[in-house]
């Protein structure tokens, strides 16, 4: 229950960020006519087309987690081999003698996928914030497919990368960056996401 909490504050909180700053757009903006409409629907079908996909294959080094904390981790069979793997979210932040976070200006944050085949390093990277993720089924034409959706809070942009598994590698596409609408990055003035315990 807490999960599923910390998971819609998450998406609320980036959806409220950039509701934010798309009606301070609208405000400044002159009166909008059919041709500016058509314009902006143009522009906004160009920016989802551009959105790269990145294959990520299996890993013979995967990064070593040795020493960095599991702050979540959980079973399904993301690769739909019929085996379930697991998905663990590790950051170099460590405890301290009373089990508190000593949370960095900055820390590593590692999303990885231990398959029976080996492991896949879906995220490797230093953030200014918190990550967190989660699994659900995408359903198209009466199947589902298993998407991993990974939320960056961070203090200076935030972002929403997926990733599904095809034909033997994983695919991440960024699909919301902060980045799109304030090219200098924002300053996070509150956020209503958890902090991680």
């Amino acid at each position: 229950m807490k999960r599923k909490l910390l998971i819609l504050t998450v998406l609320s909180s980036m959806l409220l960020v950039s509701g934010c700053s798309f009606f301070e757009q609208i405000k400044n903006e002159p009166e909008s006519s059919p041709q500016n409409s058509l314009q902006t629907e143009t522009e906004t079908a160009s920016q989802t087309e551009e959105n790269e996909k990145t294959e990520i294959d299996i890993t013979s080094s995967p990064v070593n987690v040795e020493g960095y904390e599991a702050m979540s981790k959980c079973m399904y069979d993301v690769t739909n081999d019929g085996n379930e793997d697991t998905i663990t979210l590790y950051t170099s932040a460590q405890r301290d003698m009373t089990g508190e976070m000593m949370w960095d200006d900055t820390q590593e944050w590692v999303l990885q996928v231990e398959t029976d085949n080996g492991v896949y390093d879906l995220f490797n990277e230093r953030i200014h914030g918190r990550a967190y993720f989660d699994v659900s089924d995408y359903y198209n034409e009466g199947t589902g497919q298993k998407v991993i959706s990974l939320y960056i809070a961070g203090r200076t942009f935030n972002e929403i990368r997926e990733y599904f598994f095809d034909d033997g590698k994983f695919i991440e596409e960024t699909v919301y960056t902060t980045d799109e609408k304030a090219k200098e990055g924002i300053g996070t003035l509150y956020s209503s996401i958890p902090d991680y315990e």
